[in-house]
């Protein structure tokens, strides 16, 4: 509802859920102290949350996280922790991605994961990042541990210690997670034509999409469906192509626990 303009939203505070996460997460880069001001692609008259094509003067954002390791993994009641972590990317409908990492069994204490995973965002000042972990159960259902949530373009290169929250946004007492965090601009990169190739092959998409949604001829709708089938198959093999290239381009952050002499 942010990134569509809306000035104000009605929350139920009395309960810790995704959405309440998100606001907070949003103040944040205030302090928590009230009025943000939106961002300048929001001000322009033909501001569309749905076409990032109509955007102007937004820099796009390769976000690559590396997520290593954490401490203090405490689940509520007896037994030990089994967590994972899931990373979410919210904001316009071409940013929205979620990632999850392996799971690590009864390794609450100081679990290690040194798994990696890469997110394109075109518009990294609409786009929030909620990263949450997870305990499994017996049977292998997940239920929340604890959660963090930042603004993207407040992001900072480098190893970082994220403090984990609980439902209702408060600290956990000693709860952390330790990422890497490689922040790259998208145009600056070497994987240049292949980004051009990904722009262009979204902006086909994005056209098959709205055709097939006016066209009413039958048979030219299964046209159209097919083309956009296409699109979307060379799409998806050129962002695998730049995914592939940039982890064969980039070092693996290796992190190692060292025993107590």
């Amino acid at each position: 509802m942010w990134c569509c303009g809306s000035q104000m939203l009605a929350l139920n505070y009395q309960t810790g859920d995704r959405s309440m996460h998100l606001h907070h997460s949003r103040f944040a880069m205030n302090g928590q102290c009230g009025y943000i001001l939106q961002p300048e692609c929001m001000r322009a008259e033909d501001y569309d949350p749905f076409s990032v094509h109509t955007m102007k003067g937004i820099e796009p954002m390769m976000l690559t996280m590396t997520i290593i390791g954490a401490r203090h993994l405490v689940k509520q009641g007896r037994g030990i922790a089994s967590p994972l972590v899931e990373v979410e990317v919210c904001g316009l409908d071409c940013d929205t991605h979620k990632w999850h990492s392996s799971t690590k069994v009864d390794s609450g204490l100081n679990p290690v994961w040194n798994e990696v995973c890469h997110f394109d965002i075109e518009c990294p000042d609409l786009a929030l990042l909620r990263i949450v972990v997870q305990v499994e159960d017996m049977v292998g259902d997940p239920s929340f541990l604890g959660q963090a949530g930042f603004p993207v373009h407040t992001l900072r290169y480098g190893y970082r210690v994220v403090p984990l929250l609980n439902a209702y946004s408060e600290e956990l007492e000693l709860a952390s997670l330790l990422i890497h965090f490689d922040i790259r601009n998208t145009r600056d990169s070497e994987d240049q034509e292949i980004y051009s190739s990904i722009q262009e092959l979204r902006k086909q998409a994005d056209e098959l999409m709205e055709k097939l949604e006016d066209e009413e001829d039958v048979m030219q709708r299964d046209i159209v469906e097919q083309q956009l089938n296409e699109a979307t198959e060379k799409l998806q093999a050129k962002r695998e192509e730049r995914k592939q290239k940039k982890q064969s381009s980039r070092s693996q952050i290796v992190y190692r626990r060292t025993a107590n002499n």
